[in-house]
Formats: structure tokens, C-alpha cells, sequence
């Protein structure tokens, strides 16, 4: 059973975090989290929060500066201060589409969701990351028409299986 916290994932290495990706509940659950945080396409990873887009994948496109409310990129809507978390901790060499996709699943360790996610708890692991992806259904910013139920279609599109 993996931890919650800030001390969760620290016996993680970036490969391990690479691996869960090869999951289909992990890369199911991803695929929920970019439906409403950026796109289902490659430019996904490119995404500033309000639709415009970065060129370089080199690092956060906000690295370094205090980053205020809606500032955040790519395809999980990362604000600089949370990547520079991920990257230092896991030693994510850019901001690419597959730091990105790792960075997501050591924010999923961090929010204690891993073990849900994996073991099709859809639920109970978008109830754990409600913080983390403000967009996710029930939480503060999504909105009425985006629901659980329209959300498990999406992970069982891409692949996701439940416990049930």
C-alpha cells in the first residue's frame, strides 16, 4: 500500500513511475484527468490554462516565477511550483510529453490514488485527486455537466477496468 503525502514515491525512480504508464488503469486514468484539464491530443502537451500554447519542451514554460492562479501548462495543467516538486524529487529532465505523463502518475502517488487507480477503485482514486485536478467531477471547478458517470465512460473508453 503506497502513503500519502509528501513522502509518498520517494523509493520511486523516474523509471518506475514510466512503468506504471504501461498500465492501462494508470494510462485510462490520465486519459480522465486531460479530458477536461487540456485535450485528448498530442497538443495536450502544449497547452497553456486559457488555450494558448508553449513551444519548448526544455522545461516549465513558468519555471522559476511565482506562478499566479491559471498559470499552469501542459497536458495535466501543471503549475510551476507543483512540477518543480515532481522534477526535483524524480529528476524529470524536461517538461516533454513523457516527463508530463510521469509527472502525472507521481502526483497520483503523492494524492495516494496509485493503489485505487490500479485496482479500478475509479471513484474513490478521482475522489483522492480532486485536489490536485480541480476539473475532476465533484470538485471545484468542474462543472455540473462533466459527471462521474460521463467520466468512467471516458476510462472505460481508453480502457480502464473497474473492481466491480
Amino acid at each position: 500500500m503506497l502513503k500519502r503525502g509528501r513522502a509518498a514515491g520517494d523509493d520511486m525512480t523516474l523509471s518506475d513511475l514510466r512503468r506504471y504508464l504501461d498500465l492501462s488503469n494508470v494510462a485510462a486514468f490520465l486519459r480522465v484527468i486531460r479530458e477536461r484539464e487540456s485535450s485528448q491530443d498530442d497538443s495536450a502537451y502544449t497547452v497553456l490554462n486559457g488555450g494558448a500554447h508553449f513551444f519548448s519542451f526544455a522545461e516549465h514554460p513558468y519555471k522559476g516565477q511565482r506562478t499566479p492562479p491559471g498559470k499552469a501548462a501542459g497536458a495535466y495543467q501543471f503549475i510551476a511550483s507543483t512540477w518543480g516538486d515532481v522534477e526535483q524529487q524524480y529528476g524529470l529532465p524536461d517538461f516533454s510529453p513523457a516527463s508530463q505523463d510521469a509527472g502525472a502518475v507521481a502526483r497520483l502517488i503523492y494524492r495516494g490514488a496509485l493503489d485505487d487507480v490500479m485496482a479500478g477503485r475509479f471513484e474513490a482514486a478521482v475522489a483522492k485527486c480532486r485536489h490536485e485536478w480541480t476539473s475532476l467531477p465533484g470538485a471545484a471547478e468542474s462543472s455540473g455537466t462533466w459527471t462521474m458517470a460521463k467520466a468512467l465512460a471516458v476510462y472505460r473508453q481508453r480502457g480502464g477496468r473497474t473492481e466491480d
